[in-house]
C-alpha cells in the first residue's frame, strides 16, 4: 500500500496574490492543452535497465545483409607471400620428408632421388645409375586426393569473387647446386602440366622468381635437375607463391582466411571435416569441427562472404550427415569418425563417444540452422535423446563412453565452458540443473577455449548464473590475465615488445623436438594448476593464435595488433595458418627468422578462431548465431534453467492518467517489453489505494494478463471514477504478482490521476487562505 496522505489537502498558510493567481491560470491552460506525458518508470538499477553486455544481442534486429549493401573489399590491392615450404622438419605422423609442407600437402622424391632434409633446407641428389634428382609436393592435402586450388581464386569456390586471392608468381630460394645444372619447375593439375619453366643454376645462393598468369586449377609443384651425373645436387631453402587480394582489413582477413581453410578441410560428399589438412578425407574426421563449420558458414552468410543459398546447402549437407548417418551410443556422437564405404561413418578406433563434443556439435549446428531459418527439430530431438540418466554421476555428467561402450568415470565436475555447455544441453533436455562439484572459477588449466567455448554459439549471460558466476566480469578478467601474462613474466623480450598473448590447447611449435605424447599441450594461464606457457618444453614460451580470435571481443585492440603482425610477416595468409609459434630463446630481434611456427591446419582450432573473429566482426549488428538463445523456445527454456533472470523487462509507458468530470471511463495504461520472449508470458495485476481511493476514484480489480510469445507491448486496463470535486492530483498503484517469463523493476508502480478541477481547487485554496 502506498503511504497515505490527506485526500483533500489544502494550504492554509498560502497567500495568493493576483499576479500569482494569473500565473496559476496560465499554467492551468497550458496543462489542459498539452498531450499526456509518456513517462517510463526508471526505478530499476541502471545496470539492469537493458540486457546489454559485451556479448549481448538485440534479438529483434534484422541480421540479413541486403544484396545492395554487401561488405566492401578494399580498393587497395594487398601483396602477399604464401609460403609453400621452408623445410623445417615437422615430425607429426611419420617420415619428415613426406609430411608435410606448410599448406598441409605431402612431399616426396622423384624416381630414386636421394633426399636430405636439414633444418631449413631440402637437398635432392642424383643417385648412382640415375641422371635426374627432384622433389614433388601436393598443394593442399595428401597427394592421393589430387586436391588443390584455382590460382585465380585460391579460397573455396563458395567464397564470393570480391574476397578471393589470386596467385601472381612463384619464388624459390636455392642455397646451393651443382653449377650449370638445368633446374626445371612445373605446376600441375594431376598429370597435366599447367605451367613450366627452366633455369640454369650458377651453383651458389640465388633467388628465382617467375611471374604467373591465370593457370586454373593446380594440385602439385615439382622441381628437378636432369641430364645430371650421380652426386649432382640442388638444395632449396624455401618455395613460395606471391599473391594479391583486395581484403585488407585485419579482422576480415582473420575470419575469411580461417574460414576458407576450415571449409577446404570439408568433404561435400561425406559431409564431414577432416581433423587436419594433411589427413585424407574420411580417415580421421572431427565431429565437433564439422558442427562448427556449420556455425562459421552461417556467419559467412551474415557477413556477405558466401551466398545464402550456398550457406544453406553446406549446412543442409552437414545436418543430414550428423543427424542421419553418424553412429551414436547412448545418444552421443563420437568425437572422431572413420568413413568406411559402404558401411559409412564408424567411431575412430581408440576414441570415445563424447558428451562435450556432442554438445559442441549440437549447439553449433543448432545456431547455424536457426540463424539461416532452417528446421531445428532434428537437432532438438538429438539432444533430448541423449541418455542423460546414464550419464548423470554424483559429481557431474560423465565425459561419455569409450569405443567399447564402457562409461567413462571422469566427469564434467569443474567450472569452465565445457562443463557449462554440457550442463546447458542437459538443462534443455531435462529442465534440471546437473551437479557441478567444483562450480566456482577458475577453470582447471586456464586454456582460453575452456573459458569462451559456449559463447561462440550461445549468448553469454548478462545475469549471474545458478552457480553464482558473473560471466561478463569473469570473461573480461580471464582475458586480461592472458594479455598481461607475457608482459609481467617475460619483460624485454619479443613477447613483451610485440604485445603477444594467447595460451590455449594446441600442437607445439616444434613437434620434432618433443616426444609424441607431448606434441599436443593444454597451454593456459590463471587456472587451478600452474600456468603452462611452453617454457618447460622449449626454454621459451609459446603463443597460440586461436586464443587471440577467441578473445577478440574482450580484447579487440590487442587481438587486432597481434593478428596484423602475423599478416604483415606473411605467417597467416589465405593458405597458411599458425597453430602456434615461439621465438628462439625469447630472441630480441623479433623477426620471422628468429621464430619457429607450426603451420598445422587443424580443423578444431581453425573453427575456434574463425567463429571468434566472426563474432567480433558482427559485434555491432549482433551475431546471428546468438539469436537462438532468446528466440528459440527450446534453447531459451534450457538457458533459463542455468540463468534464471534472463527475462524481458516490462515497463509502463504511461504513469499519468486524467479523470473526466462525473464520467466513469476505462483507461489503457500501455506497457512495453524490451525484447520479445519466445515463451508466452502471464502475470496478474491489481490496483492499490494511495491518495486515490478504491470505489470513489477508481474501480478495484484483479486481472490475469496473458501475452503470446513474441509480444513486445500491450495495455493494462483501469476504470476511473470521475467527479467534479475540487481536489489535487492523486495517486494509486499497479500491483504485479504471479509473473511468469517476465520481470518488472518493482512489483508496485505508482500512477498519478491528474486533477481536472483546477479552477475549483484554486477557488477552494483562495477561500480557505487568510492573509
Amino acid at each position: 500500500m502506498l503511504s497515505t496522505i490527506s485526500r483533500k489537502s489544502i494550504l492554509p498558510f498560502l497567500t495568493i496574490t493576483f499576479p500569482m493567481l494569473a500565473l496559476l491560470a496560465l499554467l492551468l491552460i497550458f496543462e489542459m492543452d498539452r498531450p499526456f506525458s509518456v513517462l517510463a518508470t526508471s526505478a530499476r538499477a541502471e545496470t539492469s535497465s537493458s540486457i546489454s553486455t559485451l556479448h549481448a544481442v538485440n534479438p529483434s534486429s534484422d541480421f540479413a545483409l541486403s544484396p545492395e549493401n554487401p561488405p566492401v573489399a578494399s580498393a587497395d590491392i594487398l601483396s602477399l607471400q604464401i609460403m609453400i615450404d621452408n623445410f623445417e622438419p615437422l615430425v607429426r605422423d611419420g617420415d619428415p620428408i613426406s609430411c608435410c609442407n606448410l599448406l598441409g600437402g605431402d612431399r616426396g622424391s622423384l624416381a630414386n632421388t636421394l633426399l636430405s632434409l636439414g633444418s631449413g633446407t631440402l637437398t635432392a641428389t642424383v643417385a648412382s645409375g640415375s641422371t635426374l634428382a627432384g622433389h614433388w609436393q601436393s598443394l593442399a592435402h595428401p597427394d592421393g586426393e589430387q586436391l588443390g586450388f584455382d590460382t585465380t581464386a585460391v579460397l573455396p569456390k563458395e567464397i564470393l569473387p570480391a574476397y578471393q586471392a589470386s596467385i601472381t608468381g612463384l619464388e624459390m630460394n636455392v642455397s646451393s647446386a651443382t653449377a650449370g645444372s638445368t633446374f626445371h619447375i612445373e605446376l600441375k593439375n594431376g598429370t597435366v602440366i599447367r605451367w613450366q619453366a627452366s633455369q640454369t643454376l650458377g651453383g651458389g645462393q640465388e633467388t628465382l622468381y617467375f611471374p604467373l598468369s591465370a593457370l586454373g586449377y593446380i594440385t602439385n609443384i615439382v622441381w628437378y635437375i636432369d641430364n645430371a651425373s650421380p652426386g649432382d645436387h640442388v638444395a632449396v631453402d624455401s618455395v613460395s607463391f606471391t599473391a594479391e587480394t583486395a581484403v585488407s582489413d585485419t579482422a576480415t582477413q582473420a575470419f575469411l582466411w580461417s574460414y576458407g581453410m576450415l571449409l577446404d578441410n570439408w568433404s561435400s560428399s561425406s559431409g564431414m571435416v577432416r581433423d587436419k589438412a594433411q589427413y585424407p578425407a574420411g580417415d580421421f574426421d572431427a565431429v565437433q569441427a564439422t558442427g562448427s563449420l556449420a556455425a562459421a558458414t552461417a556467419q559467412a552468410a551474415q557477413l556477405g562472404f558466401v551466398s545464402q543459398a550456398d550457406a544453406i546447402n553446406i549446412v543442409t549437407v552437414i545436418s543430414n550427415t550428423l543427424l542421419l548417418e553418424l553412429p551414436r551410443f547412448h545418444g552421443l556422437w563420437p568425437h572422431f569418425v572413420t568413413i568406411s564405404p559402404p558401411a559409412g561413418p564408424v567411431i575412430a578406433p581408440g576414441t570415445e563417444y563424447s558428451s562435450v563434443d556432442s554438445a559442441i556439435t549440437a549447439f553449433s549446428l543448432y545456431s547455424a540452422q536457426f540463424s539461416l531459418g532452417m528446421q531445428t527439430n532434428g537437432t532438438e530431438q538429438f539432444i533430448n535423446n541423449i541418455d542423460w540418466v546414464d550419464l548423470l554421476l554424483p559429481n557431474g555428467l560423465s565425459h561419455g563412453y569409450d569405443a567399447n561402450g564402457t562409461r567413462l568415470t571422469t566427469t564434467w565436475d569443474t567450472f569452465g565452458g565445457e562443463s557449462w555447455l554440457v550442463a546447458l544441453a542437459y538443462a534443455a533436455a531435462t529442465g534440471s540443473i546437473p551437479p557441478l562439484a567444483n562450480s566456482q572459477p577458475p577453470t582447471y588449466n586456464g586454456a582460453a577455449f575452456i573459458d569462451d567455448l559456449p559463447f561462440l554459439w550461445i549468448e553469454s549471460p548478462a545475469e549471474i548464473d545458478v552457480w553464482g558466476t558473473d560471466w561478463s566480469q569473469y570473461l573480461l578478467a580471464s582475458a586480461t590475465q592472458q594479455t598481461e601474462y607475457f608482459k609481467q613474466n617475460y619483460p624485454n623480450t619479443c613477447y613483451d615488445s610485440l604485445g603477444l598473448f594467447g595460451l590455449s590447447a594446441a600442437e607445439v611449435p616444434e613437434p620434432a623436438l618433443v616426444l609424441p605424447a607431448d606434441v599436443y599441450q593444454a597451454f593456459g594461464v590463471g587456472g587451478r594448476i600452474m600456468a603452462n606457457d611452453g617454457s618447460s618444453l622449449f626454454g621459451t614460451p609459446v603463443i597460440v593464435p586461436h586464443a587471440v580470435g577467441l578473445l577478440a571481443l574482450e580484447k579487440p585492440l590487442e587481438a587486432l595488433s597481434l593478428w596484423t603482425w602475423l599478416v604483415d610477416n606473411n605467417l597467416f595468409t589465405p593458405l597458411n595458418n599458425v597453430e602456434s609459434f615461439l621465438f628462439i630463446d625469447g630472441n630480441t630481434s623479433c623477426t620471422p627468422d628468429s621464430m619457429r611456427w607450426n603451420s598445422l591446419k587443424g580443423s578444431w582450432n581453425l573453427a575456434l578462431q574463425t567463429v571468434g573473429w566472426g563474432n567480433y566482426l558482427l559485434r555491432d549488428q549482433g551475431p546471428a548465431l546468438w539469436l537462438a538463445t532468446r528466440q528459440s523456445p527450446y534453447l531459451y527454456t534450457g538457458y533459463l534453467v542455468l540463468v534464471p533472470n534472463t527475462l524481458p523487462w516490462l515497463t509502463l509507458n504511461l504513469t499519468q492518467v486524467r479523470e473526466d468530470d462525473n464520467v466513469n471511463q476505462a483507461v489503457d495504461i500501455p506497457f512495453s517489453l524490451d525484447w520479445p520472449s519466445p515463451l508466452p508470458i502471464t502475470l496478474t495485476y491489481s490496483f492499490e489505494e494511495g491518495t486515490a481511493m478504491a470505489g470513489s476514484d477508481f474501480l478495484p480489480s484483479t486481472t490475469l494478463l496473458s501475452l503470446e510469445a513474441g509480444s513486445t507491448q500491450g495495455n493494462l486496463n483501469v476504470s476511473l471514477i470521475g467527479d467534479d470535486l475540487p481536489e489535487g492530483d492523486e495517486l494509486f498503484a499497479v500491483q504485479f504478482s504471479d509473473l511468469q517469463n517476465v520481470r518488472v523493476s518493482s512489483e508496485t508502480v505508482p500512477i498519478t490521476i491528474l486533477n481536472d478541477d483546477y479552477l475549483l481547487y484554486l477557488s477552494l485554496i483562495l477561500n480557505d487562505s487568510s492573509p
